[in-house]
Protein backbone atom coordinates (compact mmCIF):
# COMPACT_ATOMS: atom_id res chain seq x y z
CA UNK A 1 0.00 0.00 0.00
CA UNK A 2 1.45 3.21 -0.92
CA UNK A 3 2.65 5.47 1.74
CA UNK A 4 0.21 8.84 2.92
CA UNK A 5 3.25 10.35 4.67
CA UNK A 6 4.22 13.30 3.58
CA UNK A 7 7.50 12.90 1.51
CA UNK A 8 10.13 15.21 1.26
CA UNK A 9 11.43 16.81 -2.71
CA UNK A 10 14.81 17.18 -1.50
CA UNK A 11 17.96 17.20 -3.85
CA UNK A 12 17.61 16.77 -7.41
CA UNK A 13 20.54 14.98 -7.43
CA UNK A 14 19.83 12.70 -4.85
CA UNK A 15 16.23 11.90 -6.10
CA UNK A 16 17.97 11.19 -9.58
CA UNK A 17 20.62 8.79 -8.49
CA UNK A 18 18.05 6.76 -6.22
CA UNK A 19 15.66 7.15 -9.43
CA UNK A 20 18.29 5.93 -11.66
CA UNK A 21 19.72 3.16 -8.65
CA UNK A 22 15.97 1.71 -8.47
CA UNK A 23 15.65 1.32 -12.29
CA UNK A 24 18.88 -0.70 -12.82
CA UNK A 25 18.23 -3.33 -9.59
CA UNK A 26 14.38 -3.57 -10.28
CA UNK A 27 15.37 -4.60 -14.28
CA UNK A 28 18.25 -6.73 -12.62
CA UNK A 29 16.83 -8.28 -10.11
CA UNK A 30 13.17 -7.53 -10.08
CA UNK A 31 11.13 -5.74 -7.22
CA UNK A 32 10.81 -8.52 -4.80
CA UNK A 33 14.57 -9.21 -4.84
CA UNK A 34 15.15 -5.35 -4.72
CA UNK A 35 15.56 -3.68 -1.07
CA UNK A 36 15.95 -0.85 -0.41
CA UNK A 37 19.18 -0.81 1.62
CA UNK A 38 20.81 -2.08 -2.04
CA UNK A 39 19.02 0.97 -3.79
CA UNK A 40 20.36 3.29 -1.01
CA UNK A 41 23.78 1.66 -1.52
CA UNK A 42 23.58 2.11 -5.07
CA UNK A 43 22.72 5.46 -5.08
CA UNK A 44 25.01 6.72 -2.63
CA UNK A 45 22.61 7.69 -0.10
CA UNK A 46 21.13 6.62 3.07
CA UNK A 47 18.17 4.36 3.68
CA UNK A 48 16.42 6.95 5.59
CA UNK A 49 16.45 9.07 2.07
CA UNK A 50 14.81 6.80 0.34
CA UNK A 51 12.34 6.26 2.44
CA UNK A 52 12.17 10.43 3.01
CA UNK A 53 12.15 10.80 -0.87
CA UNK A 54 9.62 8.30 -2.05
CA UNK A 55 8.17 6.64 1.46
CA UNK A 56 8.03 3.01 0.37
CA UNK A 57 9.09 0.89 -2.66
CA UNK A 58 6.35 0.81 -4.33
CA UNK A 59 5.87 4.22 -4.32
CA UNK A 60 9.69 3.85 -5.78
CA UNK A 61 8.66 1.83 -8.39
CA UNK A 62 5.71 4.64 -9.53
CA UNK A 63 8.24 6.95 -9.49
CA UNK A 64 10.85 4.88 -11.57
CA UNK A 65 7.79 4.07 -13.88
CA UNK A 66 6.36 7.98 -14.20
CA UNK A 67 10.26 9.02 -14.45
CA UNK A 68 10.51 7.09 -17.93
CA UNK A 69 7.13 7.73 -18.79
CA UNK A 70 8.05 11.42 -18.55
CA UNK A 71 11.16 11.00 -21.00
CA UNK A 72 9.17 9.24 -23.46
CA UNK A 73 6.35 12.35 -23.22
CA UNK A 74 9.41 14.56 -23.72
CA UNK A 75 10.64 12.60 -27.00
CA UNK A 76 7.14 13.20 -28.60
CA UNK A 77 7.23 16.94 -27.46
CA UNK A 78 10.42 17.29 -29.07
CA UNK A 79 9.52 15.21 -32.40
CA UNK A 80 6.35 17.32 -32.64
CA UNK A 81 8.38 20.24 -32.67
CA UNK A 82 10.71 19.78 -34.55
CA UNK A 83 8.47 17.82 -37.40
CA UNK A 84 4.82 19.60 -37.18
CA UNK A 85 5.49 23.02 -36.81
CA UNK A 86 4.61 25.65 -39.17
CA UNK A 87 2.82 23.09 -41.61
CA UNK A 88 -0.50 24.64 -43.07
CA UNK A 89 -0.68 22.98 -46.52
CA UNK A 90 -2.54 19.64 -46.82
CA UNK A 91 0.72 18.13 -48.57
CA UNK A 92 2.95 19.40 -46.35
CA UNK A 93 1.10 18.13 -43.07
CA UNK A 94 0.72 14.53 -45.16
CA UNK A 95 4.37 14.49 -45.37
CA UNK A 96 4.98 15.90 -42.05
CA UNK A 97 2.70 13.38 -39.96
CA UNK A 98 4.81 10.84 -42.22
CA UNK A 99 8.28 12.17 -40.33
CA UNK A 100 6.83 12.27 -37.45
CA UNK A 101 5.62 8.62 -37.31
CA UNK A 102 8.63 7.73 -38.22
CA UNK A 103 10.86 9.75 -36.11
CA UNK A 104 8.16 8.15 -33.25
CA UNK A 105 9.17 4.85 -34.08
CA UNK A 106 12.82 5.04 -34.11
CA UNK A 107 13.53 7.93 -31.76
CA UNK A 108 10.79 6.66 -29.30
CA UNK A 109 9.51 3.36 -29.99
CA UNK A 110 13.38 1.50 -30.19
CA UNK A 111 15.14 3.66 -27.43
CA UNK A 112 16.13 2.13 -23.87
CA UNK A 113 13.84 3.86 -21.98
CA UNK A 114 10.59 2.57 -24.00
CA UNK A 115 12.16 -0.82 -23.70
CA UNK A 116 12.79 0.46 -20.05
CA UNK A 117 8.91 0.73 -19.63
CA UNK A 118 7.69 -2.37 -21.47
CA UNK A 119 10.01 -4.90 -18.88
CA UNK A 120 9.00 -3.24 -15.99
CA UNK A 121 5.35 -3.30 -16.61
CA UNK A 122 5.14 -6.50 -18.11
CA UNK A 123 7.44 -7.86 -15.15
CA UNK A 124 5.66 -5.78 -12.36
CA UNK A 125 2.75 -5.61 -13.06
CA UNK A 126 1.45 -6.92 -9.95
CA UNK A 127 2.81 -4.33 -7.67
CA UNK A 128 1.13 -1.70 -9.34
CA UNK A 129 -2.46 0.01 -8.55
Amino acid sequence: MPTTKTLREGSARKRAAILTAARELFLADGFDRTSVDAVAARAEVSKRTVYDYFGDKQTLLQAVLDAVGQSLITTIRHTLDDTLTDHTEAAELEDALVTFSMRIATDMLGSAEYATLQRLVRAESGHLP
